[in-house]
C-alpha cells in the first residue's frame, strides 16, 4: 500500500487476504494525492484529523475556554465576600467581585467566561456547592453555611422612616450632572461609597434592597438615559403621566397599537418567530418588531401602562402571551390554547339518533332455579285439594 495510508503494513501479511473489498479511492494530503480505503470498508474507527494549533489557540483566545482557571483560593474569597454583604453569589456577581477585585490589586478587569467559571466552581467541591436557580442563573454557597442573604425583590419594607426622609432629601439636593450608576448593584455599590451618615450599618444587600425600595414603590428614584436619577427628573415620571392621559409618551407619526391590534400582532410576531425556529421573542426587541414588521408604534402609556412589562402581563393577553425571565433577560413566550373538553360533545346528536337503526328490544333473560331454593321447605307447593 501506499506510504501515507492509514493500514499499517504488518498488520496483513502480503499473502494473506484481506477480510474487506480493496476499492482505491483518491485523497488529497498536503504532499499529494495517496490512494486509501474508502471509510466504509474500514472495520474499524477512524481518528479524526487534528486540528492546526495555531488555529485552536486563537478559538481559545476569543472563548475564553484557554483561559486560565480561577484559584480556588480566591474564588473562595470572593464568595466569603458576598456572604459579608449578605448578597447571594449568583455567577454574575461572582463575576463582578472578581472584576472589582483584580482593580483593587492594581491589575486590568478580569473577564472570566461564564462557563468556564461555574466549572471552576464545581472543581471547589465539597466546601463549594453549586445549584441551579431561576431564570437561567446558577448559584455558588458554602457548603454547610446558609447565610443571611437579603432578597432585593422583596416588597416588604423594613427600614425606618427616618432613613427614607434623609435618602428623600439627599436625593432632593443632587446636582443636574450627578447620576447614579444604572442598576441595583452599581448604585448601592455608589452609595456606600459615598459614606452616607443615614446608610451607615446597612449592608451592601439591604442597601441593594433600599434602591430597589426606592425605585419601585416609593418613587424616589427612575431611570434616565440609562442612570438613575431623583424621581422628579427620571423619565419614569413622566411616563407615568402620560399613562394616566392614556397617550404616547413621545411624538407618534404613525398608527398608534390598540388593544386589538395589540393581540392580532402578537400573534403574528409568534408566528414567525415559530416558522424562523425561535421558541420566544426578546422583550427589549418588541417594539422594534412593531415598528419594522407590522408598522405600527407600540406604546405602553397609550393604553394606560407605565412599563412594557406591566403591559404584557394584562389579563387582556394571558391568552396570547407571557412574560418570562431567563438568563438572557426577560423573553415573551406564546400560550398555547387549552383544548377544552366537554360531556355534550361526547354524546350523539339528535340527527345522529334518528338515522341509526331501531335496535330491538333485549328482554333479561331468566335465571335458573336454584336446587337449593327448590329443597327448601318454604319452596314447597301448596297441598292441592
Amino acid at each position: 500500500f501506499g506510504a501515507r495510508t492509514p493500514v499499517r503494513r504488518a498488520t496483513w501479511p502480503r499473502a494473506m487476504a484481506l477480510p474487506f473489498p480493496f476499492v482505491p479511492v483518491p485523497v488529497g494530503f498536503p504532499g499529494g494525492p495517496a490512494w486509501a480505503f474508502p471509510p466504509q470498508a474500514l472495520p474499524y474507527p477512524q481518528p479524526l484529523p487534528a486540528a492546526p494549533r495555531a488555529r485552536a489557540g486563537r478559538r481559545q483566545g476569543r472563548g475564553g475556554a484557554g483561559r486560565a482557571a480561577v484559584p480556588p483560593s480566591e474564588l473562595r474569597a470572593v464568595v466569603e465576600s458576598l456572604y459579608r454583604d449578605q448578597l447571594r453569589p449568583f455567577g454574575r456577581l461572582v463575576r463582578k467581585r472578581l472584576a472589582e477585585h483584580a482593580e483593587e490589586m492594581g491589575g486590568a478587569a478580569r473577564q472570566v467566561d461564564e462557563r468556564r467559571l461555574r466549572a471552576d466552581c464545581e472543581a471547589c467541591r465539597p466546601w463549594l456547592t453549586v445549584t441551579d436557580a431561576e431564570g437561567g442563573e446558577w448559584v455558588a454557597t458554602l457548603s454547610g453555611q446558609p447565610g443571611s442573604f437579603v432578597d432585593p425583590h422583596s416588597p416588604v419594607d423594613v427600614y425606618p422612616a427616618q432613613m427614607w426622609e434623609h435618602l428623600a432629601a439627599y436625593l432632593a439636593g443632587l446636582d443636574d450632572d450627578d447620576r447614579l450608576p444604572g442598576g441595583r448593584y452599581l448604585c448601592a455599590r455608589s452609595l456606600v461609597e459615598r459614606q452616607l451618615p443615614f446608610l451607615a450599618g446597612f449592608s451592601l444587600g439591604q442597601v441593594a434592597h433600599i434602591v430597589q425600595l426606592a425605585i419601585a414603590q416609593n418613587k424616589l428614584l427612575g431611570y434616565s438615559e440609562g442612570a438613575l436619577v431623583p424621581y422628579s427628573r427620571s423619565r419614569s415620571m413622566l411616563k407615568e403621566r402620560h399613562a394616566e392621559c392614556q397617550r404616547p409618551c413621545s411624538g407618534a407619526g404613525g398608527e398608534v397599537a390598540t388593544w386589538d391590534t395589540l393581540r392580532d400582532n402578537l400573534k403574528r410576531l409568534f408566528e414567525e418567530a415559530a416558522e424562523a425556529g425561535h421558541p420566544c421573542i426578546t422583550l427589549a426587541n418588541i417594539k422594534y418588531l412593531f415598528q419594522s414588521r407590522c408598522d405600527i408604534e407600540l406604546s405602553e402609556t397609550a393604553l394606560g401602562y407605565s412599563k412594557l412589562s406591566d403591559l404584557l402581563q394584562d389579563r387582556r393577553l394571558c391568552d396570547v402571551c407571557e412574560v418570562k425571565l431567563q438568563s438572557s433577560g426577560h423573553v415573551l413566550v406564546s400560550v398555547r390554547p387549552r383544548a377544552c373538553i366537554s360531556l355534550c360533545d361526547m354524546l350523539p346528536s339528535a340527527e345522529a339518533q334518528a338515522t341509526e337503526p331501531a335496535q330491538p328490544e333485549r328482554r333479561p333473560r331468566p335465571q335458573p332455579l336454584c336446587l337449593v331454593e327448590v329443597a327448601s321447605p318454604r319452596c314447597k307447593a301448596p297441598p292441592v285439594d
